[in-house]
């Protein structure tokens, strides 16, 4: 009896709760080691793009997944050529050479400006013109000159419609299409006269047609001749003639 009541003993409940209690502290500190090594195991990855050019902007088109940055590889993916350092995001762009810069999709439209040579820099232009996005050298836009047109000779700024006639240097100074005595402006310049003596001398410009018979300014025939008259002398300055009367 002694025995049984020894076994009983052992199994008592108190023994049972307390074996129950321990058992379940052992399985706990199993899942708990298990639970452990799975977050141990358990790694998270990045998107990495190819920076060939060094850039700091990666293709888009060409990337790998890895915990820490690889060599070449950056997080950005927005250049839109990756062989360019002068390409991608946030590029200066420059206009109308067929480059996108800045990788926004498409070229800049150059703003051109229509530019008048003015070569001798005096203030005309000869109408010359260029439409440019950059100023040209020797051009300038019309705000920044006298006159868009005109100049008869742009490399010499001592000719030009603002320049007055000089009467005897073979120039036309003021580019008016006459140059010299043939310009009106020197009709009565001395140069332009080659009387000698004294005489009051009323000179009347007429168009020299190679007639023999003399005009007034109004253009009527006069009864003297230009030839037998010794009062009357017709003088030849380039396109015009000049008729000269002595008569007093």
């Amino acid at each position: 009896m002694k025995t049984e009541k020894n076994v009983f003993r052992f199994f008592s409940p108190t023994f049972v709760l307390c074996t129950l209690l321990v058992l379940g502290m052992v399985l706990s500190g199993c899942n708990d080691s298990d639970s452990d090594d799975d977050d141990t195991g358990t790694t998270e990855t990045s998107t990495w793009y190819m920076d060939a050019d060094g850039d700091g902007y990666g293709d888009p088109d060409t990337s790998l997944e890895a915990e820490t940055q690889p060599d070449g590889y950056v997080s950005d993916n927005s250049d839109c050529n990756d062989s360019s350092a002068g390409i991608h995001t946030g590029a200066t762009e420059i206009c109308g050479d067929g480059i996108d810069q800045d990788c926004d999709g498409s070229d800049l439209i150059c703003e051109t400006t229509v530019y008048y040579k003015d070569a001798d820099a005096d203030g005309y232009s000869d109408a010359t013109t260029i439409e440019d996005s950059v100023q040209p050298n020797g051009y300038y836009e019309a705000d920044d000159i006298i006159a868009t047109w005109g100049d008869c000779d742009d490399n010499d700024a001592a000719v030009n419609p603002g320049v007055a006639e000089a009467c005897n240097d073979g120039i036309d100074n003021d580019c008016n299409g006459s140059m010299d005595c043939a310009d009106n402006v020197c009709a009565n310049d001395a140069s332009c006269n080659d009387d000698t003596d004294d005489e009051t001398i009323v000179s009347y410009p007429v168009t020299d047609t190679g007639q023999t018979g003399c005009y007034d300014a109004d253009g009527n025939q006069m009864e003297y001749d230009r030839f037998t008259d010794p009062r009357f002398h017709l003088h030849h300055t380039g396109r015009y003639s000049t008729f000269e009367n002595h008569f007093i």
